[in-house]
């Protein structure tokens, strides 16, 4: 299937040579004529003789560009897969099919700031939905981020959902809904903290989460955020009915409870095992300080204290000093201990829940993790640094610093107004945009888009590729269409919409 890009004025359009010759068909005036949430907006164009299907793109960005140099997240992992039901859902009353869907990670597109899903409907495509899903779930496997073991699971789960025979939807979201029933104090960290500190009110409380609880786990205004909410039949069930007893959570909450008191009297022991080291301190002063006064009076009298009336002062002086100093590092001491002991109690205690949740899953998950690093070791090195890497066991460590490592060459962009700062391009691929978290240097500017361009260098030449920009990008007087590559060499002028750059 040839794929092509274009803009229009301000809109970017995905455009495939279509499959489907009648413009009459019944699929086709069904896209035309509805805006299904979820399906990217259809019209069908002619020129002289070839008919296309155009989907409008505008900032939207492919799965597989986000994820080409980050890794997904347990719960992005969950949005894809419900935003993906439930656009099977919204299709199904228009009698369209699932098999002209594509479900590759090129054709999946996202909004990047709140991951809403919007698929690509062919007309005229027959595939095999289910097994485009099985290759979806088999590329969210390799990006899920591995040092999260939440991630992890929930993709392997998914993974191992799609090999089983005649599966469907229905069981991949059954699994995520499982998934956030597992992790339902973190996805609701307000409602964890009642549980801890309400003295097992479970049973009589009638509390619900509060609605802006809906805008931070969805990103949407309350109403639509509780709406996609209640989508989920185990959060309903939680949310209508959250009165009724629950053993496991009043089990939980009693061992919180316990674990929260019994570190508030190890805190109190220690509090008063400090004020008695401050009481015995103040007395040794108090002796020394008036001891040695009446032990000179009574050896030499008036004399004596006259004479070695300073020496004992200045004694004091010194006493007190060190008393005092004794007296905060012990001080100092034991809140960084009680500040340790607290994290190593919430770690353990965040550990422990984790392999009392799912045992089987949490040795899978560790086996996993050796295994990956085993086998992903050396795949992050180049061949070069390999060879010189694998040495016999008993040598010792070759240092990356004295190895022959390819020289780096930073560019930079040398920007045309004073008032705005030059941008240096110290490393491949890079991306610049406003998005923070996303791209390599932020130009915060509403003209830029979110992922405006991408910087690449291969062979020591470099090439720069718009990312579907809204307002375009020009490279040497050429307009460059959206995601169309090209070379640039140094001093050639590059505009990012209306900031002007020359590249070195």
């Amino acid at each position: 299937m040839k794929v092509r890009y274009k803009r229009e004025m301000r809109h970017n359009y995905l455009i495939l040579d279509a499959l489907e010759a009648n413009a009459d068909s019944f699929e086709i005036r069904m896209l035309e004529r509805n805006a299904i949430d979820g399906i990217l907006k259809f019209r069908i164009k002619q020129e002289e003789a070839d008919s296309f299907f155009c989907y409008e793109i505008t900032s939207k960005q492919p799965l597989s560009r986000l994820l080409e140099f980050s890794e997904i997240k347990r719960e992005e992992i969950s949005r894809l897969i419900l935003g993906i039901g439930s656009i099977l859902n919204r299709i199904e009353p228009f009698l369209l099919q699932e098999g002209n869907i594509l479900l590759e990670p090129d054709h999946i597109y996202i909004e990047p700031e709140t991951y809403q899903v919007w698929l690509c409907y062919v007309p005229g495509y027959q595939g095999d939905f289910p097994k485009a899903m099985e290759k979806l779930l088999q590329f969210l496997l390799k990006k899920a981020d591995h040092r999260d073991s939440d991630t992890v699971v929930l993709a392997y789960r998914l993974y191992q959902e799609s090999q089983k025979d005649y599966y469907g939807i229905e069981d991949l979201l059954k699994a995520v809904q499982e998934s956030q029933k597992e992790s339902f104090s973190e996805e609701w960290p307000e409602k964890a903290a009642f549980l801890e500190n309400s003295d097992l009110k479970e049973e009589t409380s009638d509390q619900k989460p509060p609605d802006h609880m809906f805008r931070k786990m969805y990103g949407e205004d309350e109403d639509s955020g509780k709406d996609k909410f209640l989508d989920n039949s185990f959060c309903k069930e939680r949310y209508e009915n959250i009165q009724r007893p629950n053993s496991n959570i009043k089990l939980k909450a009693k061992q919180r409870k316990l674990k929260r008191n019994i570190r508030e009297n190890q805190q109190k022991g220690k509090k008063v095992i400090i004020k008695k080291e401050s009481k015995f301190a103040v007395q040794i002063m108090l002796f020394f300080a008036l001891g040695g006064p009446v032990a000179v009076w009574f050896i030499a009298g008036e004399t004596g204290l006259r004479r070695y009336g300073g020496m004992l002062l200045a004694a004091d002086g010194i006493l007190l000093i060190v008393c005092g100093w004794i007296l905060l590092a012990k001080r100092k001491a034991g809140k960084q201990r009680r500040v340790s002991d607290a994290a190593n109690s919430k770690r353990n205690d965040a550990e422990t829940e984790i392999l009392e949740s799912n045992p089987t899953e949490s040795k899978w998950y560790m086996t996993f993790r050796e295994d990956e690093k085993e086998e992903w070791s050396h795949e992050i090195l180049p061949d070069h640094i390999k060879e010189q890497t694998e040495i016999e066991p008993n040598k010792d460590t070759v240092l990356l610093a004295e190895m022959d490592l390819p020289e780096k060459k930073s560019h930079f962009m040398k920007s045309l107004d004073p008032s705005v700062e030059d941008i240096s391009v110290s490393y491949f691929p890079f991306i610049i945009g406003k998005q923070e978290g996303i791209v390599d240097y932020v130009l915060k500017k509403p003209t830029v888009s979110r992922l405006h361009i991408r910087i690449d260098k291969e062979a020591g030449i470099c090439r720069i590729t718009d990312l579907n920009s809204s307002n375009g990008t020009i490279v040497a007087n050429h307009s460059l269409e959206a995601n169309e590559t090209c070379q640039i060499n140094s001093g050639d002028k590059i505009q990012i919409a209306d900031l002007s750059y020359i590249f070195y």
